[in-house]
């Protein structure tokens, strides 16, 4: 898995500006970009320079833009937030003092790690919290072609991913959410931007006239709507959902089986009835954790993913809370969704490979003793939950612990499974059917030197 580096004297410009947090004046905004954290743990032993990574011939060229990333990651900010979690947990577990649930619930939501990936079908997004967006996919960008670094991941079994860098969005992220097709990402200052696919209307624009815009957009595109307020961004098929400082969530999109939560029509407006903590997307079906630590869902629910104890769709918000719990964080997959307790306790219902759970089933015995779940995250036909010490557990038909340590955050990308943790990148080696399936647990290690 050697090759040698070959890049264009401006690509090392531009990626060399990326790393320094400059980087070339965005499409969507003349602020310049906020400089990239860097970590404030001491740096490994040996950690080559990123200009030693451009001497050595004898590299992987992906190393260069995970070099890039990985330096990135803030991971100070994530200790905190880990932190923070541990705290507000034992503070809501405790009786209810001076402060009101709902204030406590948004800043245990606020707590969870800054998502750092997030991936289309075509694209792979990252982003150290509170950075520029980088972006890195088969799109083609013929008229700025010198701005692109394409890498190539090379797998076992003649896999390989295949990705190009560009560096020319210069937004400071709060969140990235990826669908199918299309994209949405919140700023730091609650600005929310979209692109990729629109025929749905998915990306919340509209026209001078006031109509839906469906043209595709290939760069970010602010959306108008309530611009300066959004704090979070989920991103179902064709469908989308921002929720703003308050609670209230806004559904745009294709409204097929109710999964707007709201009569179709308008290109932004909002769930009625919804003030949430926390706000996921499935395919088809959307779920919210409200400020009042209730489980909420709409949408399709043929596989069960509503949690209500049947099958079937419901275009109004139904609340599913497991009995005793409340609930701050949710996640969602293509036909499931997972619920994270302030009790520590993780409920799954919806699809499984065995066996469809249709109401709330709790998931016990997998981590150990005393480990705590900090945050679950949705892939397509599973889910992941994230401990408080950074292990990863898949949450399948056969529950599994991956061979990953200190993640950070992952996701799935072309059917494989791609994490950020503490020492580098690392891409499972079997695609994501076959983990599920009970495939053998191996990582391809890309990045920094052990």
């Amino acid at each position: 898995m050697r090759a040698a580096v070959g890049v264009t004297c401006f690509g090392v410009c531009e990626l060399r500006a990326a790393l320094r947090g400059a980087g070339p004046s965005s499409d969507v905004g003349s602020t310049p970009a906020p400089p990239l954290p860097s970590c404030e743990a001491p740096p490994p032993p040996r950690r080559p320079s990123f200009e030693a990574l451009l001497r050595d011939q004898d590299i992987d060229p992906v190393v260069l833009w995970v070099f890039a990333f990985c330096r990135a990651v803030d991971l100070a900010r994530a200790a905190a937030a880990c932190r923070a979690w541990r705290r507000l947990v034992a503070e809501a577990c405790a009786p209810r003092g001076a402060f009101p649930l709902d204030i406590r619930l948004l800043e245990l939501a606020a707590s969870k790690v800054a998502c750092h990936l997030a991936a289309t079908q075509s694209e792979l997004h990252a982003s150290p919290a509170g950075s520029r967006l980088l972006r890195f996919g088969g799109v083609s960008y013929d008229e700025h072609a010198e701005l692109a670094l394409p890498v190539r991941i090379r797998l076992p079994g003649a896999r390989s991913l295949s990705l190009t860098l560009d560096t020319r969005v210069g937004i400071g992220v709060r969140c990235i959410s990826c669908g199918q097709g299309h994209s949405l990402l919140v700023t730091l200052g609650g600005d929310a931007y979209a692109w990729g696919d629109n025929g749905q209307g998915e990306l919340g624009l509209c026209l001078p006239g006031g109509g839906i815009d469906r043209d595709p957009r290939w760069m970010p595109t602010r959306i108008c709507a309530r611009a300066g307020s959004w704090e979070q961004s989920a991103a179902g098929d064709a469908f989308s959902f921002l929720r703003d400082a308050a609670g209230a969530v806004c559904s745009f999109g294709d409204a097929a089986n109710g999964c707007l939560g709201r009569p179709s029509g308008a290109a932004v407006a909002p769930v009625p009835g919804i003030a949430a903590a926390d706000v996921a997307a499935g395919n088809g079906h959307g779920v919210v954790a409200t400020l009042r630590g209730e489980l909420v869902t709409w949408g399709g629910g043929y596989a069960g993913q509503l949690g209500f104890g049947g099958r079937g769709n419901s275009a109004t918000p139904l609340k599913v809370t497991p009995k005793g719990e409340t609930v701050w964080h949710v996640a969602a997959g293509d036909l499931h969704t997972v619920a994270l307790c302030v009790s520590g306790s993780v409920y799954h219902f919806g699809e499984r490979s065995n066996d469809d759970n249709l109401a709330p089933t709790q998931l016990r015995g997998l981590w150990p003793a005393g480990s705590r779940v900090a945050r679950v995250i949705g892939l397509p036909q599973t889910s992941v939950a994230i401990t408080d010490t950074g292990d990863a557990y898949l949450l399948g038909s056969e529950m599994r612990k991956l061979p990953l340590c200190r993640v950070r955050d992952l996701t799935m990308f072309e059917s494989s499974v791609v994490a950020v943790c503490e020492d580098g990148l690392h891409v499972l080696s079997e695609e994501l059917d076959s983990l599920i399936q009970g495939g053998s647990l191996e990582t391809v290690f890309i990045g920094r030197e052990r």
